[in-house]
């Protein structure tokens, strides 16, 4: 049996790494597919094989959040073109078999990653919504205007993630449509309000509220990243809100 196989079945028999065939089966190929498991051992003067747990990141148990945590990293360093789920199960010194386990593909991992991001913002989203202290224009002003800068900043400070989301922008995610579908529900809200308060015109709110989303896609469609480095961008953000304000008030 040559060497490597040998330290590989070493591996898989003293911790939870496997390759994931079914019949248990053991190729040089899959070595070479599966990580540098040489990375992972010491060899003793006898010839045996020690695991130096020192590369292996099992600190704690594999779950889903530790998976898209190393996920995003990997992300980071190398783009979503370059980045593979083979990346991600060297990060966390496990095979592939077992990211595939809570993730069955690189593009379900991908969007697990962006999932979270967003996620993470609808909490501003929904302040802006939801803060009664201010009239329908003026939340709906904050909307957008938090929504605008929000992608702007991640374009900016996060470029490879961002460009993560972009992908699955282009590719019309089950992520991607939950995020429009998440933004059009905040604005019908404010739309609803406003059409009540009498400070918008009576109309239908989720043909306004899409009407909205579509008038100010250059500001927040990742497709536009490029155009948000542009100087001028605060300002004719702020002059197309102005503008939909306008028409959409009560005459």
């Amino acid at each position: 049996m040559p060497a490597d196989v040998a330290a590989t079945r070493y591996i898989v028999e003293m911790t939870d790494v496997d390759i994931c065939h079914p019949d248990n089966t053991l190729t040089e190929f899959d070595i070479r597919q599966f990580v540098d498991v040489r990375s992972w051992l010491r060899r003793s003067d006898d010839g045996s094989y020690q695991l130096d747990r020192g590369d292996l990141m099992r600190g704690e148990p594999l779950d889903a959040e530790r998976i898209v945590s190393a996920a995003e990293e990997v992300l980071r360093r190398h783009g979503p073109e370059k980045s593979t789920v083979l990346d991600v199960a060297r990060l966390l010194g496990v095979s592939h078999g077992s990211v595939y386990r809570h993730f069955p593909s690189k593009a379900a991992l991908r969007e697990a990653v962006i999932r979270r991001w967003l996620d993470g913002v609808r909490e501003d989203f929904a302040a802006a919504v939801q803060d009664s202290a201010l009239a329908p224009p003026d939340r709906l002003r904050g909307l957008l205007t938090t929504m605008f800068a929000m992608k702007w900043a991640k374009a900016r400070e996060d470029p490879e993630l961002f460009a993560t989301f972009r992908v699955l922008a282009a590719e019309h995610s089950t992520v991607s449509s939950g995020h429009v579908a998440f933004l059009l529900a905040q604005i019908g809200v404010i739309v609803v309000d406003g059409i009540a308060g009498g400070d918008f015109a009576a109309g239908e709110p989720d043909v306004i509220a899409r009407a909205i989303l579509n008038a100010t896609s250059r500001f927040h469609d990742p497709t536009h990243a490029e155009e948000w480095q542009s100087p001028e961008i605060e300002a004719e953000s702020a002059d197309v809100i102005s503008l939909i304000l306008d028409g959409i008030r009560v005459r």
